[in-house]
Formats: C-alpha cells, sequence, structure tokens
C-alpha cells in the first residue's frame, strides 16, 4: 500500500480527504461528536453515505475539505 508522504510523519492512524466515512467512524470514537460540530449526520438532510470519502462529506456539505479533514484529526 503507498502511502502519502506528507503522513508518514504523522500518525498512522491519520485520515486524508480519501477515507471513506466508514473507516473514520470506526477508528474515531470522536467522530460523530466532530460531525455534529459541522451540522452532518444528526437528520436525514445532513446526512452521508458511508462508503463516501471524508472529502465528498465535505464537498456535499459546503465545508472546506482540510477544515473537516484536520477536525477528524485530532
Amino acid at each position: 500500500m503507498n502511502q502519502d508522504p506528507k503522513s508518514t510523519t504523522q500518525q498512522s492512524s491519520t485520515f486524508t480527504a480519501e477515507t471513506p466515512m466508514r473507516e473514520v467512524m470506526q477508528r474515531n470514537p470522536n467522530a460523530p461528536y466532530t460531525l455534529r460540530q459541522f451540522h452532518i449526520g444528526g437528520c436525514s438532510h445532513c446526512g452521508f453515505d458511508m462508503n463516501d470519502s471524508i472529502g465528498k462529506v465535505a464537498e456535499d456539505h459546503g465545508i472546506p475539505v482540510p477544515m473537516l479533514v484536520t477536525a477528524l484529526n485530532r
């Protein structure tokens, strides 16, 4: 598996814009709380598909991708 050179200096659990939401939800127990801060996932209008990437979810909800990725990596 190829790893993004930028992430080699960070923890192996670092998420990227391409990380599927299913993986985020499995690996980050705080993800639901983080997503709620962005009004993501709390209702049918702000839901997402678990197979969507972080980047797609961010774009679908009008959130800058780097902002959501950073928040989920905290």
